[in-house]
């Protein structure tokens, strides 16, 4: 884990959309009242309860505020390099390192890590500056601006946005998604900030522990099957394991009956994403226009656990 001294990228934002997730358990910065979303062919735009900002990075950012909250209750050791586990067995009850996936201490630990997981979304972004509604979030379904995905721009004050492509499933040209957000930035009279550009890339694997020691962090967090989305499922996770700990349970029937359980309701989005077509999201989007659709999306429900509307959201045009 990187030093809590350590520069952080300052001002980069997480958009929780209600009636996608919601993160109960974290104070939000500010709420979203309006959306906009395009499809190739179709522009829908909804007002009321859509969801809430994060600030991710930097002094204000959630990770700090969380961080002075456990710091509280527990030291946390940044920057340590455990070189054998072995010796800390008979100093701590559990161990819990959080350098995720690629974790150096399990495969110390002699941990069997899958040798090719399995890669489930690619994500591009920017910082950019510009004039901005803060409560206001627009969305891009469609394969231009990433690859059978979703793109969007997130503003966290007036004057500067986050500027997103996500791509599902598969390996992308980063060249040719740069091209096109730039192509959107030039026509919007945005200023792009080059200082800040981020490429993530997310896979599919099974939790690791041995005996005493959990191996979690942002390289190993949960996403949710649709959308990529990390910032509920880090912090749901980060609890069962703190329970697993306490009450001496089994985190992996935990996450599975408590975590993973919740991913069912994206399941038919994500095999829409897949495959859809121009013609499939312009019917994606259009059916927002539908006046109980959008009565309930307005409302701020969570829309995805109701079989019903995921039928009419997804079925073939």
């Amino acid at each position: 884990m990187a030093s809590p001294d350590e520069a952080t990228r300052p001002r980069q934002m997480e958009g929780s959309v209600n009636f996608l997730q919601n993160v109960p358990e974290t104070e939000n910065d500010h709420s979203m009242k309006k959306m906009i979303m395009h499809s190739p062919n179709v522009t829908v735009s909804l007002k009321g309860k859509i969801g809430y900002l994060y600030e991710v990075g930097g002094e204000n950012g959630i990770e700090a505020k969380n961080r002075k909250n456990i710091e509280k209750m527990l030291p946390i050791h940044y920057s340590t390099r455990i070189r054998d586990p072995e010796q800390l067995k008979d100093k701590f009850q559990f161990i819990v390192a959080a350098d995720g996936y690629i974790s150096s201490l399990a495969k110390t630990a002699g941990l069997h890590l899958s040798e090719n997981p399995i890669q489930i979304g690619v994500g591009l972004g920017y910082t950019v500056k510009g004039d901005f509604d803060p409560e206001l979030i627009e969305i891009w379904l469609g394969n231009y601006f990433s690859s059978q995905g979703y793109s969007y721009v997130i503003p966290f004050s007036k004057h500067e946005a986050s500027l997103v492509s996500t791509s599902i499933g598969q390996k992308i040209n980063q060249t040719t998604y740069k091209s096109r957000l730039k192509q959107l930035v030039k026509q919007r009279d945005w200023e792009l900030q080059d200082g800040w550009v981020d490429f993530e890339s997310w896979h599919d694997f099974s939790s690791y522990t041995k005996d005493n020691l959990f191996i979690i962090g942002n390289a190993g967090s949960f996403t949710d099957p649709a959308f990529g989305f990390g910032l509920k499922w880090a912090i749901k996770s980060a609890k069962l394991c703190a329970t697993a700990i306490h009450e001496n349970l089994d985190y992996d029937q935990l996450i599975r009956e408590e975590l993973l359980r919740e991913f069912e309701a994206y399941k038919p989005l994500r095999k829409f994403f897949e495959v859809a077509t121009s013609e499939g999201f312009d019917k994606y989007v259009k059916t927002f226009d539908n006046r109980l659709v959008r009565k309930l999306a307005e409302s701020g429900r969570s829309l995805f656990k109701n079989k019903w509307l995921i039928r009419l959201l997804l079925e073939k045009p």
